[in-house]
């Protein structure tokens, strides 16, 4: 006897019409070789990147998809709140992709609020921050700490990024101040090159 507790349509409904966050991985690509990726070759059986690029089609068909049940059913709240977010490899090297699916979203007629957001390993900051500011994007950093301490955050090449994302984050501090305060915040990995002092903090 299958005692495997099966989900009925109306539970996928209530799930989807109640959906607090919808991720898009946009690309599998990076301009970062980092050591201790999940897509890196230190662990087994990982999954080869292949510089693909989500199809936008495929993404506008299931906002499409999700909006017709926002608009035919019940939420929870009055006015739901979800969270459009972008993921990789790194979002920015798919920008058009990005820009896209934001205009789409905001151009249909729902009940309820968006708020976008991307995980980024801030190289390409300085190119987009006045786009993610203007869509108050929420931005979560990747930065391991100074130095050595960002060390695994390679380039292909094995140059560390920390010069760049950290000028890259200062930039974007300085320009956008309280932006900067309300919507960026910072992912951290700690391994064998972290401090002791931010080991002790954690």
């Amino acid at each position: 006897m299958d005692n495997t507790k099966r989900l009925a349509s109306s539970e996928i409904t209530a799930a989807l019409v109640n959906l607090k966050q919808l991720i898009f991985e946009v690309t599998d690509a990076c301009n970062l070789n980092c050591k201790y990726c999940g897509f890196g070759d230190i662990y087994y059986g990982f999954e080869k990147r292949e510089a693909k690029f989500l199809d936008i089609n495929k993404g506008k068909a299931l906002i499409d998809y999700l909006v017709n049940i926002w608009n035919t059913s019940r939420p929870q709240a009055k006015v739901p709140m979800t969270f459009i977010s972008f993921y990789g490899g790194e979002p920015l090297l798919n920008v058009p992709y990005i820009k896209a699916i934001v205009e789409y979203v905001e151009s249909r007629n729902v009940n309820r609020e968006f708020t976008f957001s991307m995980t980024t390993n801030g190289t390409l900051l300085d190119k987009y921050m006045d786009y993610l500011v203007a869509k108050g994007f929420k931005l979560l950093i990747s930065l391991d700490g100074e130095g050595d301490e960002n060390g695994y955050r390679v380039t292909a090449s094995g140059i560390s990024s920390f010069e760049r994302v950290f000028n890259n984050a200062k930039a974007l501090q300085k320009k956008y101040p309280e932006y900067f305060k309300n919507n960026v915040n910072f992912n951290t990995v700690l391994h064998s090159k972290s401090s002791q002092s931010l080991v002790s903090s954690r």
